[in-house]
């Protein structure tokens, strides 16, 4: 092949526009998207979580560290669960919209335990 059908190639690649996803693909494209965002009802802390939950980002405002300890520990950890709840809620319904039928009863994951413990419903 010759240098100017490899470059050709290459510049083909880059300025063909890809299809989106489709079918399992698209979910879990869909799912790694996912986030949500929570602020506390003084909006002194702002909490983004992606997939999963998994906290990416935590802001503060100035007020934040006006609040006793205690109050700004609570703060936090409600805002967090908040953030992170609504981001696993977002990617079940995306679930439940690729699956349909098949997507698992509802309340058949109720009452499991933490990893490592016997996970059996109960």
């Amino acid at each position: 092949m010759t240098r100017d059908h490899e470059e050709l190639i290459a510049d083909s690649a880059k300025t063909t526009p890809k299809a989106p996803p489709s079918g399992p693909t698209a979910l879990y494209h869909e799912l790694g998207q996912v986030e949500a965002t929570a602020t506390s009802a003084d909006e002194s802390v702002t909490v983004v979580a992606g997939p999963g939950g998994t906290i990416k980002d935590i802001q503060l405002t100035g007020d934040a560290f006006d609040l006793p300890a205690d109050e700004l520990v609570g703060t936090l950890l409600n805002t967090v669960h908040e953030a992170a709840t609504e981001s696993v809620r977002r990617q079940a319904e995306l679930v439940d919209e690729h699956t349909g039928d098949r997507a698992m009863p509802p309340g058949s994951l109720r009452g499991l335990r933490p990893a490592g413990e016997d996970n059996r419903p109960e």
